[in-house]
């Protein structure tokens, strides 16, 4: 969150998930799995979370983990429709990003450091999916989402950075 004063910008840095999580528990009396999903989903803002609809929020991420896993180059089309679909709304662009790295992130953690597995209630199908990708290949991914997110900070085509980041993304197996 940043503050605009006359002279000068304030930025605070982000709350902790675990932090916003707990607080959405407290406060809601949401289950624990969902309060992680929306702490996740509110990018460090507790405002955000404590406005999100949860159950909504869950139904965006399996589509989207659902969809992120099925690309392929060779189904260029679905590739193209998928880019397409994120681009459309630019706010729900930068969460969805953050919760592919968040999934991501889980993959990884998962062969680790089990324990620190953010999406718990998507436990089984992480197993699942982590047999399908090296360390370095969920790495790389990470590293692909970032450098899609810092162009598109820079006012960059939207759906033409999201058709270059999926098409390097499954290039990266």
């Amino acid at each position: 969150t940043t503050i605009v004063s006359r002279c000068q910008h304030i930025a605070f840095a982000p709350l902790p998930t675990a932090l916003i999580a707990d607080r959405l528990v407290r406060a809601t009396q949401a289950e624990p799995k969902a309060a992680d999903i929306a702490a996740v989903w509110a990018n460090g803002s507790l405002g955000e979370a404590l406005a999100a609809d949860s159950e909504e929020i869950r139904k965006d991420r399996n589509w989207l983990i659902e969809e992120f896993e099925s690309l392929s180059v060779n189904r260029m089309s679905l590739l193209l429709g998928f880019a397409e679909s994120l681009s459309k709304d630019k706010d729900d662009l930068v969460n969805r990003l953050e919760m592919l790295k968040v999934w991501i992130r889980d993959l990884v953690f998962a062969g680790l450091c089990p324990q620190k597995i953010i999406n718990k209630d998507l436990k089984e199908r992480i197993e699942e999916t982590l047999q399908r990708y090296s360390l370095l290949s969920l790495l790389n991914k990470t590293k692909i989402i970032q450098e899609a997110q810092n162009a598109l900070q820079k006012s960059g085509n939207r759906l033409l950075v999201l058709e270059w980041m999926l098409i390097r993304l499954c290039q990266e197996v």
